[in-house]
């Protein structure tokens, strides 16, 4: 039996129809052209539209002076460009830099833009809903709480159940939250695991037997300063101090948000840099740095200055410090005259989970 399948249509053809019917209105009288700045080079579509014509030509070199559709063609089309970029909200809101920000500046500018300066969050918040942003605040109040209250080296499980209820119900209440019990008992028992698991990791693996005469500082706060027009802002979830050495540790819920070691030394993940870059601390004093998995603690990423078999050497630290200085100078430089935003993410990986992917012109 014979099966009719065809034709199929092609992406292209629709692209081409379109291609000739604009083409045929922009060689009519008294033609106005108005475009987007820079959607030549965003959007694949548009792109084809005006392949191999000199208007492709002139609005890449920023021209908007008459000429013609093509060469062969007497007649003139008037070219504009329509800035989408709003500079007015650029000096109300690009006035602070932070590790988040500065991060999400080198993961793609357009993203930047959308997100601290049209200030574009499509998130919203259920009351049913705990999200990982809620799981990763009670985690760290509760940690922060559990040290406070104890400082011996053994597992405390009477003081962690009850920091773990009064900061759990706390949150629940504060944030106006209504949850079944099955979904209460799940958020529940997976926060006491992950705090658990890290409770004992850092006893065991980051404080050792050195509990009692370490000082932990949870939410450090970073040094007030600005540089190249930014106001420095932050806090680093965990420092311990001993004997004036120091070791700077940053939270992650697990290991999908924990940079890789390429990218780290690389400076393609720069949060720790931000930090070390900007504590109240002599850089010869920091001893170890790293991300700890809350969901994992074995699977932290720490970095150390000594051959601790659990942890990455790093024996040249005070000069790849210096190096990101100089590597953040030059992208804050970058961010102050920056003015276009264009759609440029560091790889596909950005795009693919970037929250505002439905509203970018590269989409």
């Amino acid at each position: 039996k014979l099966l009719n399948i065809g034709p199929i249509p092609r992406k292209e053809l629709g692209i081409l129809i379109l291609r000739s019917k604009i083409h045929e209105i922009l060689k009519q009288k008294n033609v106005t052209f108005i475009i987007e700045e820079g959607i030549l080079g965003e959007n694949y579509i548009w792109h084809k539209i005006f392949e191999n014509t000199n208007i492709k030509e002139a609005l890449a070199k920023n021209q908007t002076n008459r000429l013609s559709l093509s060469d062969s063609n007497k007649k003139k089309l008037v070219i504009s460009t329509i800035d989408r970029i709003d500079s007015n909200l650029i000096k109300r809101h690009n006035k602070v830099i932070s590790a988040s920000r500065l991060q999400c500046y080198l993961d793609c500018p357009r993203k930047y833009y959308q997100t601290n300066i049209e200030k574009i969050i499509p998130s919203f918040r259920l009351p049913s809903h705990f999200t990982v942003q809620n799981r990763g605040i009670i985690a760290h109040a509760i940690l922060e709480l559990y040290y406070k209250r104890n400082t011996f080296s053994v597992y405390n499980k009477e003081l962690h159940l009850k920091v773990l209820n009064k900061i759990f119900l706390s949150f629940i209440e504060e944030n106006k939250m209504r949850l079944d019990s099955f979904d209460y008992q799940v958020v529940f028992a997976e926060i006491k695991r992950s705090t658990y698991n890290t409770i004992n990791y850092l006893n065991e693996v980051i404080l050792k037997d050195q509990v009692k005469t370490s000082k932990l500082y949870f939410e450090y706060k970073l040094k007030n300063k600005v540089l190249s027009g930014f106001k420095v802002k932050g806090s680093v979830d965990l420092i311990v101090e001993n004997n004036k050495a120091f070791s700077i540790y940053d939270f992650k819920r697990s290991s999908s948000s924990i940079a890789k070691n390429k990218e780290f030394l690389n400076f393609n993940k720069i949060q720790l840099w931000f930090y070390m870059r900007h504590l109240r601390i002599n850089p010869k004093n920091i001893f170890s740095f790293g991300y700890i998995n809350l969901k994992s603690p074995r699977k932290s990423l720490i970095f150390s200055r000594d051959n601790n078999k659990n942890d990455y050497l790093f024996d040249n630290f005070e000069d790849r410090l210096i190096q990101y200085k100089e590597f953040e100078k030059k992208i804050l430089i970058e961010l102050k005259n920056e003015r276009h935003y264009k759609v440029k993410a560091r790889n596909q990986q950005i795009c693919k989970y970037c929250f505002i992917k439905n509203i970018c012109p590269q989409e």
